[in-house]
């Protein structure tokens, strides 16, 4: 092998690892949950320094937000990119028996919420990233 036929690979290798990027793949749908006259659903909000994650109630018929729980936030890193630091819901689900709402994030944390008053049952404050 001659030595431009190594040039060519270390050239090769470099401009590959320049090319790498940092990208996340997309959150999970979490489809609104409908029971009696609510519609419970999620809202994930950003801004230039971090992000917060809610629960809503909304009324069925007239939308109205009944109520809407902040369940975690999370504070960006700004040396990285903030879409592999964003950390989204991954299961939003209803306990019927309990009236609560059980919500998993993407680490596996669990949050449990008083469907009726939105209260934060677990953890009692909302998490931190």
């Amino acid at each position: 092998m001659n030595l431009k036929f190594y040039f060519f690979i270390l050239v090769l290798v470099v401009t590959m690892s320049l090319n790498v990027r940092a990208d996340r793949n997309p959150p999970a749908k979490i489809p609104p949950i409908v029971f009696e006259k609510h519609i419970f659903s999620q809202k994930f909000e950003k801004d230039e320094v971090g992000f917060r994650v809610y629960i809503l109630s909304s009324d069925l018929k007239s939308q109205k937000v009944e109520w809407k729980t902040e369940i975690y936030h999370g504070t960006f890193d700004q040396g990285l990119e903030t879409d592999v630091q964003e950390v989204y819901l991954a299961s939003l689900k209803l306990q019927k028996k309990k009236l609560q709402l059980e919500a998993v994030d993407e680490s596996g944390k669990k949050y449990l919420l008083d469907s009726v008053k939105g209260k934060l049952l677990e953890p009692s404050s909302p998490g931190s990233y």
